[in-house]
């Protein structure tokens, strides 16, 4: 009879926080102001509402690279985390100001603008603030 794990349960947990963590940055969702909000069926509807104060609409992709890829350097891992951002240079500003290692300068593309930082562990997270007229179609 194999052993049960003892870590079981908080490897569950774990997963469960993550899983949810990850779905709040890909749906970006934003709290309406409660001025205008009187009642909790009032909240429901503006929280789903698209209309500034909403949920945006946002793509979510996944993208293999080959085995000896070298984008994700100067980092060890073999992923990277890409997350969209509005006001990428003030963000940049902000996050010089903490000592946030800069990997790269801004580019600026058809698909909006990029840049690349190292996190505490050492990954690579690419910023991106997206065109949104090419982007959300």
């Amino acid at each position: 009879m194999t052993e049960p794990n003892p870590n079981s349960r908080l490897e569950a947990f774990c997963d469960g926080v993550f899983a949810i963590a990850m779905t709040l940055l890909i749906i970006d969702i934003k709290i309406p102001s409660t001025k205008e909000i009187n009642n909790t069926a009032e909240f429901w509807r503006a929280l789903k509402d698209p209309a500034p104060g909403g949920a945006k609409k946002g793509l979510t992709q996944w993208n293999p690279f080959k085995e000896n890829t070298k984008y994700f350097e100067p980092s060890t891992k073999d992923f990277m985390i890409n997350y969209r951002v509005e006001n990428l240079e003030a963000l940049v500003e902000e996050l010089k100001k903490e000592n946030v290692t800069i990997v790269d300068k801004i580019e600026n593309s058809d698909y909006g603008k990029f840049v690349h930082i190292l996190d505490v562990e050492g990954n690579k997270i690419e910023l991106w603030e997206p065109v949104d007229d090419k982007t959300t179609k």
